[in-house]
């Protein structure tokens, strides 16, 4: 009994006549249009929806302590100087240097703790008893969590702590940029202009109250409670964990669905309609390779 053909056509023998089935043409476009139509709409919302950058930030006795122009001219600084590839922006960027307005929101959060500590307790954070930190931890996310930006002139007023956090800035940025061997390899005294790194500093410190003040009408931030702090009670929001888990389930039951349709009807592949392209070996029968890929999988699993 002679052994079945397994190869059919190959690509070479597929004649110059065949088409492709219309129904992959029309799925094709539709995807197409369906899916740069969402990503053009979550686009948009970006935009419209973005933190506000305010005129002015000013400290509680109203001294402004910078303006718009300084964080946008902080963020071209941040972009001419490659810092980007050094650390990153809300997740944006590289991992040899920190998330700047992440460290910046921490800081933030630490100050925070001292002034309520001191208020309470007449001494700083770290000299309290665990009870005491405790009860003071707890505080943190109310006093940070709290949006101080007028939309009617676009001001904004800083907390006591946020301020001194912007005051001492430009000199933690100064000597974090001096020295390679202080941030990864970068140029020594990078950036050493006190008016630059001034700048530099309104940048992260705008990015870091955007990160913690509520969304006017929310309880969660301008970019959803991102970074995560649970020191200043930026906590994953629910709708986090919804979509975290509804894209991993839609990926890989999607892919699932598709290749289980694809095993099913072989000749609905991306090809001829007449030109069947068989697999090189029979269904029942399975490769070297992949009986060696069992015992990898199994171990990856268990890990």
């Amino acid at each position: 009994m002679s052994e079945p053909d397994y190869l059919g056509k190959t690509l070479q023998e597929c004649g110059e006549g065949d088409h492709v089935s219309r129904w992959w043409i029309t799925i094709f476009g539709f995807v197409l249009i369906y899916g740069f139509a969402v990503l053009l709409t979550i686009t948009g919302k970006a935009y419209v929806d973005k933190p506000p950058i305010p005129k002015t930030v000013a400290d509680p006795a109203g001294k402004v302590l910078f303006t718009r122009e300084m964080v946008k001219e902080g963020q071209a600084l941040f972009l001419a100087k490659g810092l980007m590839s050094n650390g990153t922006v809300w997740g944006h960027g590289s991992y040899l240097g920190p998330d700047f307005p992440a460290l910046t929101l921490h800081k933030m959060g630490e100050i925070t703790a001292d002034f309520l500590s001191i208020s309470a307790f007449g001494k700083p954070f770290e000299e309290l008893s665990e009870n005491q930190k405790e009860g003071i931890e707890a505080q943190v996310p109310a006093a940070m969590k709290v949006n101080r930006y007028n939309a009617k002139n676009e001001t904004l007023v800083f907390s006591p702590a946020e301020t001194a956090v912007f005051d001492m800035s430009p000199a933690y940025w100064k000597e974090y940029l001096s020295r390679p061997e202080n941030n990864g390899g970068l140029r020594a005294n990078l950036i050493s202009d006190p008016e630059e790194l001034k700048k530099l500093s309104a940048y992260f410190c705008w990015m870091a109250w955007a990160s913690v003040a509520p969304r006017p009408g929310e309880t969660y931030s301008y970019t959803n409670n991102f970074p995560y702090d649970p020191l200043v009670g930026n906590t994953p929001i629910t709708i986090s964990y919804i979509w975290s888990a509804a894209s991993l389930i839609f990926l890989l039951g999607g892919v699932g669905f598709i290749l289980y349709l694809m095993g099913r009807n072989q000749d609905w592949g991306w090809h001829p309609e007449n030109c069947v392209l068989r697999p090189l070996i029979a269904p029942h029968m399975v490769s070297a390779s992949q009986a060696a890929l069992i015992k990898f999988v199994v171990v990856v699993s268990l890990l």
